[in-house]
């Protein structure tokens, strides 16, 4: 079995320090919240497929049910 290497990268913002980011080098983005302005997630994923980006990029929103509520 030939072993590859794959560089992961997790960056873990909320929404007030997550604008402006370059996405062009991601080929995968998870979403953790639903994003409900249309114009804020259209924002997230041309960020993504911008020019200069090397591939498809797969991007899902996670549902989480039943988390709990720190308060």
């Amino acid at each position: 079995m030939e072993e590859t290497k794959e560089d992961v990268f997790i960056l873990g913002l909320d929404a007030k320090l997550s604008h402006g980011l370059d996405l062009s080098f991601v080929t995968h983005l998870f979403l953790l919240e639903p994003i409900d302005d249309a114009a804020l997630l259209e924002q997230v994923t041309s960020r993504a497929h911008r020019l200069g980006a090397t591939g498809p990029v797969c991007i899902e929103t996670v549902h989480i049910w039943n988390q709990l509520d720190p308060n």
